[in-house]
């Protein structure tokens, strides 16, 4: 299905995007269905974006998803943005650099537990969250950070398969995907 870049108050989609889209909403945006594997898909809404059952992504083929949240149909005062693309999946090690902090994901894939150790130069309160494949929280840790935090978060009891993870503070998401096995 096609979707128009054109800016509305509220988006639903519940068909199978197919194609490189920009959706944009000035308020919330609710997805139910999948983006095919290879799209290029850009995600903007006002306040919310709300990724429900039957949603699904992979960027096996070089695609990429972008969300961003808080900001207009312009894009402008944008409060929290995520990019998922190859780039960060799959790895042995997710080591994320910006200028003001590492966010490094270790053993990937993982058989037990897998740690996230943040170095920052900036004093903040740090959410780490960890979804199964269809989308569900599995697990949440809050902490503040002054200059470094090592968690550890226990995999042992679920099932082999995909997992995700968002590791975020009040300005900046880093998201990515764990493996179990």
């Amino acid at each position: 299905m096609i979707y128009d870049n054109t800016c509305q108050d509220d988006l639903s989609i519940d068909g199978e995007i197919t194609n490189d889209v920009h959706l944009q909403a000035s308020n919330s945006i609710t997805i139910s269905s999948s983006i095919s594997d290879g799209v290029n898909a850009i995600i903007s809404a006002g306040n919310s974006i709300s990724l429900t059952s039957g949603f699904s992504f992979s960027a096996a083929n070089g695609g990429s998803l972008e969300v961003f949240i808080g900001g207009d149909c312009a894009m402008e005062s944008i409060l929290k943005s995520a990019t998922i693309s190859q780039n960060n999946l799959s790895k042995s090690n997710d080591n994320i650099v910006d200028n003001d902090n590492i966010v490094t994901v270790f053993p990937n894939p993982t058989s037990n537990s897998i740690n996230f150790s943040i170095k920052t130069n900036e004093n903040a309160d740090y959410e780490i969250e960890i979804f199964n494949s269809v989308g569900s929280r599995i697990m949440l840790k809050r902490q503040s950070v002054e200059n470094e935090l090592n968690v550890d978060m226990d995999l042992s009891t679920y099932v082999n398969g995909v997992y995700y993870y968002i590791v975020s503070n009040t300005s900046k998401i880093w998201t990515g995907k764990i493996i179990k096995q």
